[in-house]
This record gives C-alpha cells, sequence and structure tokens, in this order.
C-alpha cells in the first residue's frame, strides 16, 4: 500500500538547547491510527508541529502523498494536512456550521466566499462527525467534547489525506473521550484518512490506535502494534513508576500499582 505521510530522518532542537527529537523516521497508510505516546516533554507535540509546518525541522523530509512538505506554499500545504490543536479559543461566537465552513478557506481563491459547494462539503463534514443536531448552536455554548468534535469536523472540511490531533481528549471526561475517539476511528474508515494523534493514556492508544511510535527524550524507543510495544516494563522504564497489566476477555489494560515510583537516573 502507498504511503500517505512519511517522515525521514527527522530531527529538531529549540534554539541551542539539547535535541528535542533525533533521527525520527515512521510511515503511516491511509485507513491507519498513528499514535504518538510518551512523557510529557518527550517530543509528541514538537513532532506534530513539525509536520504541520509550524516548526521547521533541522534536518529530514516529509513527504505527503510522495510530496515534500518543505517549501511547499501554505495553501497547498493545508489542502493536504489539517491540524486540530490541543487548545482552542473562540474570539466570536460563531455557529457550528459557519465554524466548519472556515475549513473550506485553503480550497476558496483570493478573497473567495463560500459556495453552495463549499456548503455541501461542511454540512457533510458535521453529519460525519455525528452532530448534525448541533449545527445552529454556538461554539460558546457546547461542552469540550462537542467542541472537539466541531474541530474535528472543520478539519474534515479541508478534505485532506492527513489528519493531525494533538491530545484531542485533553480535559474530557470518560464519555467525551471515548466519543471523541470512536468518531475519529469512523471517519478513518470511511474517508480513507491517516491520522497521527497524541495521547497520554495508553488505554487510549491500546483500544483506539492500530500503531504506536513511542517516544523517550526525542528519540524513538519502539514503534508497532500498541497491546505489543506498551507493555508494562515498558512504561516501568519510562515513567519510572509500578505498572501493572490487567487482562479481561479480549481487552488488555495498564494500571499504575501500588509502590513508591523509581527514582530517575
Amino acid at each position: 500500500m502507498v504511503e500517505r505521510i512519511t517522515v525521514e530522518n527527522l530531527s529538531y532542537r529549540y534554539d541551542d538547547h539539547k535535541w528535542a527529537l533525533q533521527d525520527i523516521s515512521f510511515k503511516v497508510e491511509p485507513g491507519e491510527i498513528f499514535a504518538l505516546f510518551g512523557p510529557n516533554s518527550c517530543g509528541k507535540t514538537t513532532l506534530l508541529r513539525c509536520i504541520s509546518s509550524l516548526l521547521k525541522p533541522k534536518t529530514g523530509i516529509i513527504r505527503v502523498d510522495g510530496l515534500n512538505l518543505a517549501g511547499m506554499p501554505a495553501v497547498k500545504q493545508a489542502r493536504r494536512v489539517a491540524v486540530v490543536h490541543q487548545i482552542h479559543q473562540s474570539t466570536f461566537p460563531y455557529n457550528v456550521e459557519t465554524m466548519v465552513l472556515m475549513g473550506r478557506t485553503p480550497h476558496l481563491g483570493f478573497l473567495g466566499t463560500p459556495d453552495s459547494a463549499a456548503l455541501t462539503v461542511a454540512r457533510k463534514s458535521i453529519n460525519d462527525m455525528g452532530i448534525g443536531h448541533l449545527a445552529d448552536r454556538y461554539i460558546n455554548t457546547l461542552s469540550g467534547g462537542e467542541r472537539q468534535l466541531v474541530l474535528i469536523a472543520r478539519s474534515l472540511a479541508q478534505e485532506t489525506g492527513v489528519l493531525l490531533l494533538d491530545e484531542p481528549t485533553t480535559y474530557l471526561d470518560f464519555r467525551n473521550q471515548n466519543q471523541v475517539l470512536q468518531q475519529v476511528r469512523s471517519l478513518v474508515e470511511k474517508r480513507d484518512l491517516a491520522v497521527i494523534i497524541t495521547l497520554h493514556d495508553p488505554n487510549l492508544v491500546i483500544q483506539h490506535a492500530h500503531r504506536v511510535l513511542l517516544l523517550q527524550e526525542g528519540k524513538v524507543v519502539g514503534i508497532g502494534a500498541p497491546r505489543e510495544k506498551l507493555r508494562r516494563e515498558t512504561l516501568e522504564e519510562i515513567y519510572h513508576l509500578p505498572v501493572e497489566e490487567v487482562t479481561s476477555g479480549d481487552h488488555f489494560f495498564l494500571v499504575p500499582r501500588d509502590g513508591c515510583c523509581h527514582d530517575h537516573e
């Protein structure tokens, strides 16, 4: 299968500080949810920002559908990669349909205005995320989970092949975490997207991701199926925390167990 996105030998550092990312390489196929996982400051968000061109890698190449993103005009990049950032603040109380319609901006000409075709795409994106009943609601009246679904719908309206999600479950309760990730899985299947997502909960990675890239101090320490790479020994090593593996039927969980954290050497 042709890779939707390819990252080769990517490295990045902030100013003169130590390397935030070192020699990162991976490929993501259409129809795949690829999780970035690791402790705080391991490089997850930095990597996502490099892929979205918010940061310029010091070394390495990022290709989408075989095309090098470096030097590609921002509008053309936005037609290939959509991003949902961790925190969103809306200055104006737009309604949901208007908010999602903004995702069509990369496809409009200079000073272009949305037409009926753009509205059709926006409404399809809203329906694909299961939030048609919210179309006339104002964004500032929605719950955190509902707002995340709206922001993902807006990214869908860009009609890209790659979707980047930076910790989309942050601040969400148990129900909303599940709702957002279930919708992401559904749209990946419907649209054959390649999704790269950062998550903090190993159990969410195991439940929803097809593969995981495990980062520690800016380096890859594992890549593969979540149930193979996220094991007790690995998490104890990178988090310095006693961990227990729990199996219930076909389900597999990782939970902290009683005991003091290991000293960080």
